[in-house]
């Protein structure tokens, strides 16, 4: 459930504080076990998403 975020613009955030902290905790260690994905194929993929979602 989308929550309004505390901000001016009341923008509609996709998740909690608490959930969201859980999931940058969760990609550190992954990123400190070398688990992760390289940098420039995360952004790639915002990147084709941002251009479809704009078409």
């Amino acid at each position: 459930m989308k929550k309004n975020c505390k901000n001016q613009d009341s923008i509609p955030c996709p998740m909690t504080a608490e959930e969201l902290n859980a999931m940058l905790e969760h990609s550190y260690a992954q990123s400190l076990e070398g688990k992760g994905r390289p940098i420039d194929e995360v952004f790639d993929e915002l990147e084709k998403e941002i251009i479809l979602k704009n078409k």
